[in-house]
This record gives structure tokens, sequence and C-alpha cells, in this order.
């Protein structure tokens, strides 16, 4: 895979990864924007230091903005406080007798005047701090923002030359917007319709037609589905150590040879990428080996499903461990190990799933293959279904 391909599609991962740094204040987008370079980035397939360098600037920009947001949003909390307490200072300061009613109202009036307007002066002052504070945190985010657009000018400017990049597949923060405008639209056509118009811009950037296969999958578009992976196949570079574009158009592809009895050694090269793509991220990893099990599975394949499943359950909560352990003891059955599903049919069961507590009452009531009878067993089982 030549080199100059890794670094155009790290150069645009590095540009759509600046626009989301400076366009957004999640905190959750940012995070993961992090996570992303410092942890899943492949630098080894990266052989070139300035960029690599540019890639831990971003990373330390997003640990600075998320540094000034937390600064912003506790400045803003002590002025709310400040003013609440200068609020009712008013009335804490009011004497509690005061005469006739007359009298009292007169100086009550006069007395919350003078001390309205001591309040506002008070505010004033407050702001004016609070103001200048936050006046250096933009200037601050605003001084970052202009170092890395120009950061990432030079050393695009300069890996055009070194590699002779085509500067057309090259991405800018408008190609990025209107990128990132279309993937908003909700209507998949129109999403799909906005994405085509744009689509000579990023020849480049692989992720960009994982969204058009989306789009296309979305409105039951075989044909553009399969346009759209191809492009992608082409265009796609290992710059991410777990690719979840690349798992994502997998589990399309996979999904499609099943569906249309395709080559099955395809399919195992495919449910191979989805494993090496697997993100450790707890419920989504969970969900891929559920996939890659039930694929297995439904492959003839039923031990390695089995494996994975198993790997699904370790990762689940209760009640989803409760269901996936039926399941395994339904796939035994089906294989007449009465062992092995009565195995698993008794955890699910003392998670309290209802199934497997009627099917053991069954399997012990009658007896099966290397299971005797146990009426006790069964009345047992029976008992817990009421």
């Amino acid at each position: 895979m030549p080199e100059s391909e890794n670094i155009m599609a790290a150069v645009n991962m590095a540009a759509t990864s600046l626009y989301k740094i400076l366009s957004t204040e999640n905190r959750f987008v940012l995070e993961q924007e992090y996570e992303n370079i410092v942890n899943n980035f492949n630098f080894e397939n990266i052989n070139d230091p300035q960029l690599i360098r540019f890639f831990m600037e971003l990373s330390n920009a997003i640990q600075e903005k998320k540094i000034r947001g937390e600064e912003l949003q506790k400045f803003q909390e002590v002025d709310v406080k400040r003013n609440a307490r200068l609020a009712t200072s008013v009335l804490d300061k009011l004497p509690e007798h005061w005469g006739s009613t007359v009298q009292w109202l007169t100086n009550f009036a006069f007395r919350c005047l003078s001390s309205y307007l001591r309040h506002q002066e008070q505010i004033e002052d407050a702001y004016k701090i609070l103001d200048e504070r936050i006046r250096h945190i933009q200037q601050d985010d605003l001084r970052d923002c202009t170092r890395l657009r120009s950061r990432l000018i030079e050393v695009s400017w300069r890996l055009i030359k070194k590699y002779k990049l085509p500067s057309e597949n090259l991405l800018n923060e408008q190609k990025i917007k209107n990128f990132y405008d279309a993937v908003k639209i909700k209507d998949s056509e129109a999403r799909l319709e906005s994405l085509k118009k744009i689509a000579n811009d990023f020849r480049g950037y692989y992720p960009f037609w994982y969204f058009c296969v989306k789009a296309a999958q979305e409105i039951s578009r075989d044909d553009l589905v399969l346009e759209y992976i191809e492009i992608f196949e082409k265009v796609w570079r290992p710059v991410l150590v777990k690719d979840p574009y690349k798992l994502a158009i997998s589990k399309y592809q996979a999904l499609y040879l099943i569906k249309n009895g395709g080559n099955r050694n395809k399919i195992f090269v495919l449910l191979d990428d989805i494993e090496k793509n697997n993100p450790s991220e707890k419920s989504e990893s969970s969900l891929n080996n559920l996939f890659i099990g039930m694929t297995y599975f439904s492959l003839g394949e039923r031990k390695k499903g089995i494996e994975f499943i198993k790997m699904n359950i370790e990762l689940q909560t209760p009640n989803e461990k409760a269901n996936a352990q039926y399941k395994i003891g339904d796939s035994y059955a089906l294989q007449r190990n009465y062992v092995d599903a009565v195995k698993f049919y008794e955890q699910a069961a003392n998670q309290g799933h209802i199934g497997a507590c009627l099917k053991l009452a069954f399997i012990y009531q009658l007896g099966a293959d290397k299971i005797p009878k146990d009426t006790n067993k069964a009345a047992l089982y029976f008992r817990r279904l009421l």
C-alpha cells in the first residue's frame, strides 16, 4: 500500500478532527476525539514526524479546550450565586419595626430603591470581572484555533510537495462543513442526494463513502450499496487501529452476502475484519460479538458461533446475559446435546428467565439424552413459573 495514500488519509483525518474540535463545545465529542487521536490512531502507518506532532498538538488543544470550558462554567455558576445573594441582601437589611404602616411603606420603598441601586452597581462590577475572565478564555480559544489552522495548512502544503499528493483530494473546512450538513439531514433519500452533490470532493476520504452506503441501505438501494462499498474498499486506508467505518462496511457486506447466498469464505473474512475492528467499549463490543456469533451459527459453524456468543454474555447486563444464555441452551438442544443445554438453561433460570425454567421443567419431567428424569427438579422449575 503506497505510503502517500496513507499520508493523504491521515491528513484528511486531521482536518476533520480539527473541524470537530473548533466547531463544538460538547464535552462528549471532545473526549471521543481525544480518545480517537491518542489511543486509536495507527501511527505505525504514518511515517512522518511532523504530521504525528500535529496530531499531538490536536490532542493537547482538546484538553485545553475542555479545561477552559470547565473554567467558564464555574465562572457562570459563581455569577448566578453572587447575583442571588445580592438580591436577597436587599430584604435581609430591612429592620423589623418602622413605626406606622405609612411610615413603614415609605421607608421600605426608599430602602429598597437605594439597596437596588447599590445592588445594580455591584452586579455591574461583577459582570466587568466576569466579562474580563470570559474574554481571556475566548481569546485563548481564538489563538489556539488560529494556530492550529495555520499549522494544518503548513503541514498539508509540505506533504503535498513531499509526496506529490493531489491537492483536490485534500479537505478544507468548507468541504467538511458541507459534509456534516449533509449527514445531519434526517430524510435518507434527501441525505443521499446531498452527499452525491459533494462526492467529488471526497474521493480520498473513505468515511464519506460509509455514510453513502448507510443512506443507500436505508432506502433499499442494493445497487448503490454495492457501488459505494466498492469505492470505500478502494480508498480505505489503515489509519485507525480500531476502525468503526471498516467494521460497519464489513457488516453491510456480510449481511448482503448472507441474504443472497454469497461465498462462505468471503463472509468468514468479513467476520474476521469485524472482530479486528471491534472497539473496547463494552456495549458496542458486546453487540458485535453477538453479530459474529449468530452469523457463524447460521452458517453451520456452531462451535465458533457459541464461542462468540459466550464472549457477548460476559459483557451483558443481567437480563441480556440471561437471554443470551437461554439462546446458547437452545443451540445445544438443537444439537441434542442436552448436558450443555441444561447447563446454560440453568444459568438463565437462576437469573429469572421464564423460558429457561419452562424448558428445564419439561426436560426433567420427561428425561432426555444423558439427563435422567427427576420429578423433584421438574416440580422446582414448574413452581418458578407461578
